[in-house]
């Protein structure tokens, strides 16, 4: 999102800095969208079914590059004309890697300080934040390196391959304790990654609560 703007400048388009207020506009709706909703949804349900549309996303992007820039050595040279197919592609992939990024990625792990118990929490998250801008810094100083090293469909394809990982880590590692006590988040890590057992928890809760609820007078 940093070099939106010039990147699709180098594939064409006569107004680059209109089309990246497409790509923020969109993050800006579904980062509204995700802080609605997470709590109804759930962060790990959020993560599972956002970061494949990451992934689509990047892979889309990754092949839209290849086919874009097959004459002239897999290379953005600027200066060439692209065919406008192709980069509508790219924009394309650009709106639903970020669609999702905003839904799950961009939200989710900056709200994840119910992990922690209190006489850690303030480190962990800490740590936590340290980590997720150190991974922003990391991404964001290598891409025009990365795109110059592998090209640019060889980076696309490099991050959907990244993607792909931390969707595999939130679908057998991550677990949804959002409504839990500190005491059932607890509970929720004595049993390895606790997926099986947070669900259980949430599900009794809700059931809990469910039998609570005052019926209306009829």
């Amino acid at each position: 999102m940093y070099y939106s703007a010039s990147l699709f400048q180098e594939i064409g388009f006569n107004q680059p800095t209109a089309v990246g207020l497409i790509i923020s506009g969109t993050n800006f709706l579904f980062t509204l969208f995700a802080l609605k909703y997470i709590d109804v949804v759930g962060r790990r349900r959020i993560m599972v079914f956002s970061a494949p549309g990451m992934v689509i996303g990047l892979t889309l992007a990754s092949i839209a590059f290849h086919y874009m820039t097959i004459h002239t050595s897999g290379n953005l040279v600027t200066g060439v004309h692209y065919p406008q197919g192709w980069a509508s592609i790219v924009l394309l992939s650009m709106i639903i890697f970020v669609a999702s990024y905003a839904t799950g990625l961009g939200n989710v792990p900056w709200q994840q300080g119910e992990l922690f118990s209190l006489d850690v929490r303030g480190i962990g998250t800490s740590l936590s934040t340290a980590t997720n801008w150190a991974a922003n810094f990391l991404i964001g100083s290598t891409y025009l390196s990365l795109m110059s090293a592998i090209t640019p469909s060889g980076a696309f394809g490099f991050y959907a391959g990244l993607c792909l990982l931390g969707w595999l880590f939130c679908v057998f590692c991550f677990p949804d304790v959002s409504g839990l006590s500190l005491e059932e988040v607890q509970r929720v890590f004595k049993a390895g990654y606790g997926i099986r057992e947070s669900e259980r928890l949430r599900r009794v809760k809700r059931e809990i609560l469910k039998k609570e609820k005052p019926k209306p007078n009829g």
